[in-house]
């Protein structure tokens, strides 16, 4: 029985989102080892969709073990949504953390042209991959990090990188993290609700085939409104740390830096996608201010 819980929460619990990200961050990781690329726009495709995996099937098994052993709904509730949440935001609590203490191939940096203002209370560390991306990371305040792939520090002139890691110090003055978080939050305890009532409804159901293909449609669904809902809000947080590195260093240079890190990524930021306007937007929006 425990066995068969293990497989519903698999896939119930956001799993199947979980899955699906670590598919396509897979695939991408193979396709571009098939075509030769040099870089890549993602940090760990290959490691990070099994290090999902495995987070996944330890947290199937907590979570249909609190489903049989706990009695008060709270726990339960609470076990869910954190389980799900941690997830979706696997980049802005785990990964940081994961760097900070140099698991992976991180090296410290130390950008001499911030001002001991801007980068007080943050950690600059450079990953030693063809990455031609930057993140800011870490919601707690001891793990707000910012990740250089190699590529730019090799290829941007020290203004254009200073406009892209302002852009990125931008994100976190903004407390964009913590916002964004807190969307996740709400949409998984929406998703929580009706993640439950499905399993509720399934209780009646005596076809285990029937109850993993309602539970997998319905894992679709969340899967999909966890990864639209947040995207359409960081989808505006662009557009702000933007403003706020071309309001420090000047809207010419940050123009400069998005046109240069669009080159050489291939032009990964012409196209945009849901969580990141395309770069026409970008510059029309940094001109306008």
């Amino acid at each position: 029985m425990i066995l068969i819980n293990m497989v519903k929460y698999f896939l119930y619990g956001s799993l199947l989102y979980s899955l699906l990200i670590s598919i396509g961050f897979v695939i991408e990781w193979v396709v571009a080892r098939i075509n030769k690329k040099k870089y890549s726009t993602v940090f760990d495709e290959y490691s990070f969709g099994l290090n999902l995996v495995g987070y996944g099937v330890i947290f199937s098994f907590l979570l249909s073990i609190s489903d049989k052993y706990l009695e008060v709904a709270f726990f339960k509730i609470i076990i869910g949504v954190l389980f799900i949440t941690s997830i979706v935001s696997y980049f802005h609590l785990i990964a940081p953390i994961r760097h900070l203490f140099n698991i992976g191939k991180t090296q410290d940096f130390y950008p001499s042209f911030l001002s001991a203002e801007l980068s007080e209370g943050y950690h600059f560390k450079v990953v030693d991959k063809a990455v031609v991306n930057a993140f800011s990371t870490g919601i707690l305040p001891f793990s707000r990090t910012i990740l250089i792939g190699k590529p730019l520090i090799d290829s941007l002139s020290d203004n254009e990188l200073h406009s892209i890691i302002l852009h990125e110090i931008g994100h976190l003055r903004e407390r964009h993290l913590i916002k964004l978080y807190g969307v996740i939050l709400v949409v998984s305890l929406l998703n929580y609700f009706l993640l439950y009532g499905i399993i509720e409804f399934l209780h009646d159901l005596n076809n285990i085939v029937l109850e993993l293909i309602i539970i997998a449609m319905g894992s679709g669904l969340t899967g999909f409104l966890l990864w639209f809902v947040p995207g359409k809000f960081q989808y505006k947080m662009e557009y702000e740390a933007d403003a706020f590195a071309a309001k420090i260093n000047g809207v010419e240079n940050m123009s400069q830096a998005l046109k240069h890190l669009d080159q050489i990524s291939g032009f990964s930021i012409t196209k945009g996608g849901i969580s990141h306007p395309a770069l026409i937007k970008r510059l029309e929006n940094i001109h306008s201010l």
